[in-house]
């Protein structure tokens, strides 16, 4: 039985809905144990409210913000340098040891970042698939360590093959 590991965050609610569809599709394929986990559990429920509304906030009143950062190829290297960013890589990479998956998907770029970085800085082989949750993709997407990327658009797939 294979084993997949699901890692998304609860920003809005599209990373979430994809992570959903992604592990429905693979149980209807049977044969599959499927684990789903939330990046920001480890934030608690103000935590994830706190971070919602940033987002909320920076998309409606900060547009500018908002593009310049969806766009920008350093937003893992932002993540990495949030308060609670340590939390959550320390609680990714303990349910990835207790669980042993043999592929993590990422619906989200944090997740993603941690596992790809783990490949690296500890020596993960498994292979590690990032789902896009929108139609067009972001600039950070496309990480090295990334095995494979699952976009839902032709210009989603014709800007990633332009980012490389």
């Amino acid at each position: 039985m294979k084993k997949v590991l699901i890692a998304y965050t609860s920003i809005g609610s599209g990373h979430r809905v994809v992570a959903e569809a992604v592990r429905d599709a693979l149980l209807r394929s049977g044969e599959m144990d499927v684990r789903m986990v939330d990046a920001f559990d480890v934030l608690g429920r103000w935590g994830k409210l706190m971070a919602d509304v940033a987002s909320f906030l920076s998309l409606s009143l900060l547009p500018k913000v908002y593009d310049w950062t969806w766009n920008s190829p350093y937003l893992g290297q932002i993540f990495a340098r949030m308060p609670k960013s340590r939390r959550i890589e320390e609680n990714l990479l303990a349910l990835y040891a207790q669980y042993q998956p043999d592929v993590i998907v990422c619906t989200h770029a944090l997740p993603c970042a941690i596992y790809c970085r783990a490949k690296t800085r500890y020596a993960l082989s498994t292979p590690v698939v990032a789902v896009s949750a929108d139609w067009q993709v972001h600039a950070y997407w496309p990480l090295a360590q990334v095995d494979h990327i699952v976009v839902g658009s032709q210009p989603a797939r014709t800007r990633l093959l332009e980012l490389g």
